[in-house]
């Protein structure tokens, strides 16, 4: 039996895993205890009495601790982001995935910068279904001549196209954001890719 016992291999790890040391409590840094004054440093009972408040703040002071990763973009929890984007004027389906939204929210400030433009309205899309590969084409145009009369108006108009086919839902979570997005005196055209090589407008 001992030889047996001796014939283990060095360090030889046990079936059953030691537990993960829990995080450090905030209490233990003696946040409280370290500012009392000098006079009640040493005293036993305000040592005790203080630190079982810091226990007890524990919760509370965990969560500002880490209030940085609860309200930054790549770590927040979901609500959190939508509340987020509802701060920054974003509107964002219910069904967008939280990767959607991580990313929406994190470029709310340019998206806000270049909102009513062709390029913002194109960031917008790449953003919000980064898998459908949509293009915005931009129908504006100048007019240049020494004629001093007003150009007479022209068309406002943009084309937004899809390289493939669309779905139902798809189609009608597209034209939401576009309906949200464009400037009401611009008209657009959605225009997707069929499999025959064709568009369907």
């Amino acid at each position: 039996m001992s030889s047996a016992l001796n014939g283990r291999e060095a360090g030889q790890q046990p079936d059953h895993a030691a537990p993960a040391p829990a995080p450090p409590a905030a209490s233990n840094r003696a946040y409280l205890r370290a500012g009392l004054p000098a006079a009640y440093v040493e005293s036993d009972f305000t040592q005790r009495f203080v630190g079982s408040l810091e226990r007890q703040l524990d919760p509370i002071v965990a969560t500002l601790d880490s209030l940085v990763s609860l309200i930054s973009p790549p770590t927040a929890p979901e609500h959190v982001l939508r509340l987020e984007g509802s701060w920054l004027g974003l509107v964002i389906d219910e069904d967008q995935p939280v990767g959607v939204c991580r990313e929406l929210v994190r470029n709310a400030p340019e998206l806000g910068r270049r909102r009513g433009t062709a390029g913002g309205l194109r960031l917008l899309l790449e953003l919000s279904f980064p898998a459908l590969q949509l293009e915005v084409e931009d129908g504006g145009r100048v007019t240049i001549g020494d004629d001093a009369r007003s150009p007479q108006p022209t068309r406002h108009e943009f084309v937004v196209r899809a390289r493939h086919a669309l779905d139902a839902n798809q189609r009608e979570a597209i034209t939401r954001v576009i309906e949200r997005e464009r400037p009401a005196h611009v008209t657009y055209t959605l225009v997707e890719s069929t499999r025959a090589g064709g568009v369907v407008r």
